[in-house]
């Protein structure tokens, strides 16, 4: 007769398992969210809420997602944490650039070309440049 092995034995085992099984999904699922946002362009709405129907627009590259940045929000869904550089000039014209962000590949926006982008960032510049 086959010997049972007690609870926290069975429990430590498939913690195990577990992580085995999430190092593999990582592993089968990083490069196709590389693939998916690295080095592409969004842009994303931006209010202060409220009942004020004024919008801008947040700019952002993907720079890179690294195996750690891999989790799941769902059964067998990935998604990731990404390094980001952004800029924005908000609906009173103040304009704010962060070079090294973290965010969420699920809360990047609306994908746009990287001419759309370049455009945006072309014309704060010359806002920048016609300051003095």
């Amino acid at each position: 007769m086959a010997k049972l092995l007690p609870k926290d034995e069975l429990q430590r085992q498939l913690g195990i398992i577990a992580k085995q099984e999430q190092k593999e999904f990582i592993k089968n699922n990083h490069q196709d969210l590389v693939d998916r946002f690295v080095g592409k362009f969004f842009k994303q709405e931006q209010s202060w809420g409220g009942s004020s129907p004024k919008i801008w627009y947040k700019y952002t590259k993907v720079l890179g997602i690294k195996p750690d940045d891999v989790y799941v929000i769902q059964e067998n869904v990935p998604t990731a944490h990404c390094s980001v550089y952004s800029f924005q000039q908000d609906i009173l014209g103040n304009v704010s650039f962060d070079m090294s962000n973290k965010t969420q590949v699920h809360n990047l926006g609306k994908e746009i070309s990287e001419d759309q982008f370049n455009k945006e960032w072309n014309r704060i510049m010359d806002v920048l440049n016609n300051l003095g």
